[in-house]
């Protein structure tokens, strides 16, 4: 309901908008649709991993790019620029929180798990455990 809402206000304003009489070139569309497409290969674990990366220290955008190839997380290679919209969504859904500060004369921005995130974490990793002793190792857990 939030997000049908959200998208009716901005489609007004973008039609109220100096934007109103643009228009992509069918090249133009085809680069969107092609970057829509590669936004939805980010998988669950994915997100997960965000929310690991950022769980005990705040990082900048860049430093989670880092921390995700280094964790061996390959998904944003390339498309570093897909990462931003995936924390935002995590930061409007409560699981992240950022703010900016400055660092080295630079204002940067910078984003932390928050309680939501982490208990979401949590519990995702207590799943596949029980799910792992249960399944592969033949144990029940509870």
């Amino acid at each position: 309901m939030m997000d049908d809402e959200l998208r009716k206000k901005m489609k007004q304003s973008l039609d109220t908008s100096m934007f109103q009489n643009w228009s992509f070139t069918e090249r133009g569309q085809d680069a969107v649709r092609k970057k829509l497409k590669l936004q939805t290969l980010v998988r669950p674990n994915d997100l997960l991993e965000i929310l690991a990366s950022l769980q005990y220290e705040e990082k900048t955008g860049y430093q989670l790019l880092t921390n995700l190839e280094q964790k061996g997380c390959h998904t944003f290679y390339g498309q570093e620029g897909v990462l931003y919209p995936y924390l935002h969504r995590l930061e409007m859904e409560c699981f992240v929180k950022s703010r900016w500060v400055m660092r080295d004369g630079e204002e940067v921005k910078i984003y932390q798990t928050t309680s939501k995130g982490r208990d979401v974490l949590t519990r995702t990793v207590e799943q596949e455990a029980k799910l792992t002793f249960k399944g592969v190792l033949g144990f029940e857990n509870g």
